[in-house]
This record gives C-alpha cells, structure tokens and sequence, in this order.
C-alpha cells in the first residue's frame, strides 16, 4: 500500500510538471511566400483519327505524330522534352442512334517548351498540319520544391518574429522551438492558360507572369521566466 501511494504521488508530480511545461509555452502560426517567374511552358497535342478500320487509323495517327515531332524537334525542342507514349482506342457511336460507326485512334503527344518565343510559331505549324487539339498549356517553374522550401524557411522566420511580438506584448521572451509541424501541402503550382489553336498571336502576348508559391508552419516556442 505504501509503494502504491508513492507510485501515485510520483505520477502526479510528473503529471503537474508536465501541465506547467506545456502552459509555459506559445504557439503561433508562420506564413511564407516566393515570387518566382515561370520557365517552362507545358502543353499536350492531340492526334484523331476517326474510321471503320482500327489498324489503318493506327497507322494515319503514326505517320501524323511522327510529323508532329520531327516539326517540334527541328524547331530546337530537345527529345527529353517530348513524350508521345499515349495511344487509346475506342469505339466511335453515332450520337443520334447510338450505333458504332467505327472506331476513335487518339495520339497524345505532351511538351515541354522552354523558349517561349517559340509558341506562336509552333501553334501555326499544328494548325498547318492539321492537329485535332491542344490541350493542358500551363505555365511552371522546373525547381518547384527548391521554392517551395524557400517559401517554407520564411514561414519558420515568420513564426519567429509572430511568437517575439506576442512574447512582449506579454512582458515575457521566447524562448527555443519545441515542436513545429508543416501545416501546408506541397503541390506543383501550374497557372492554367487556355488557349485554342486560333488564338495565334505575337510572342510578346504569351508573359507568363509570377507564380506565388505559399508555405505555413505551426511552432511551439518555449517562454522564458
């Protein structure tokens, strides 16, 4: 009985001590933010070809992409730029009577443009050579995580600066950081921009602009007596 009342004792001491460590802090919440310029230009080009005969598509959608790239690879777009590995095939449905007229062959070929000077010309090039679409353009930067945790060391910065001005508003100092947790998610930051295959203008019309890039943090400070 005597060991269990100091057991109990024990574990209350700790739990008090605990309670007063943990009352003995602040938590705050860190905001940073990155600016950064966009350096690649990302779109998808689409090959149709529509018909009764699956393997004579196939093969008109081939010798279209095969075109396609060599156009793209001769205005200076660098083979690890161009992807053209997506092929499907589905059965074509007339919409009124819903009876199969044949069959769909899809070529997708997705690019990664790193001149943006070159757009305007290259749209004209798919439009001469008769491409079915282009889809996805979007605008990135190629170091996002690099950013992402510039945006996130200025967060921790930020929580700083947030728990001292708390700590004097309260005539106390901060004291060391005992826990800090990311409250934001990484994600890629691409800024959507459509544009169909009409609008072909001068390359000065095609500025990417900014991309902010935001990152938060949530941080326990000490509070020094």
């Amino acid at each position: 009985m005597h060991k269990f009342i100091v057991c109990w004792l024990l574990f209350l001491s700790v739990s008090v001590l605990a309670n007063e460590e943990a009352s003995n802090t602040i938590t705050v919440n860190g905001q940073g933010k990155v600016s950064a310029v966009p350096d690649l230009l990302k779109f998808n080009i689409s090959v149709v070809e529509k018909g009764r005969d699956s393997v004579q598509l196939s093969d008109l959608a081939n010798a279209k992409t095969d075109k396609i790239i060599n156009l793209l690879v001769d205005a200076g777009i660098k083979s690890k730029d161009i992807t053209a590995m997506s092929v499907s095939l589905h059965p074509w449905y007339e919409r009124k009577t819903n009876v199969q007229k044949g069959f769909t062959f899809t070529r997708t070929i997705d690019v990664t443009l790193r001149d943006f000077a070159l757009y305007p010309k290259l749209l004209n090039e798919m439009m001469e050579n008769n491409v079915s679409s282009i889809n996805g353009v979007r605008y990135l930067v190629e170091d996002q995580q690099g950013i992402y945790l510039q945006a996130l060391s200025f967060a921790v910065a930020d929580a700083k600066r947030r728990a001292r001005k708390l700590a004097l508003s309260l005539g106390v100092d901060v004291g060391e950081s005992v826990k800090i947790v990311e409250t934001s998610n990484y994600n890629s930051f691409p800024v959507p921009n459509r544009r169909s295959l009409s609008m072909v203008a001068e390359s000065s019309q095609y500025l990417p602009g900014q991309n902010d890039v935001t990152a938060s943090v949530l941080v326990t400070f000490k509070i020094k007596n």
